[in-house]
């Protein structure tokens, strides 16, 4: 990861940490498209960014973008029994 998407990947947790939600969409959107105009995507990176985004747009009651930011997440993390666990409760929110 280049030294920018470093920081806003790092800032965009300390924006969620701050409840500045919006500020940790942002970010987080920043991040992806840099990490996609290099090429595949490293799915550590990816998965957290995405897992992020869902923790945000639940805060901010967006429960079904959360959920389809949680898919992509988990597709980058397949093995993550957390966030398969998140999923499934995203799934009977907006059930």
């Amino acid at each position: 990861m280049v030294p920018r998407e470093r920081f806003l990947n790092n800032r965009s947790a300390c924006y969620l940490k701050a409840g500045n939600y919006h500020g940790t969409l942002e970010d987080c959107s920043q991040v992806l498209e840099c990490l996609g105009k290099r090429g595949p995507m490293n799915n550590e990176t990816a998965g957290k960014v995405h897992t992020r985004r869902s923790f945000a747009l639940q805060e901010l009651e967006m429960f079904r973008e959360a959920l389809i930011e949680m898919d992509a997440a988990i597709q980058y993390l397949p093995g993550n029994p957390s966030l398969i666990e998140m999923r499934e409760r995203l799934r009977e929110m907006v059930a």
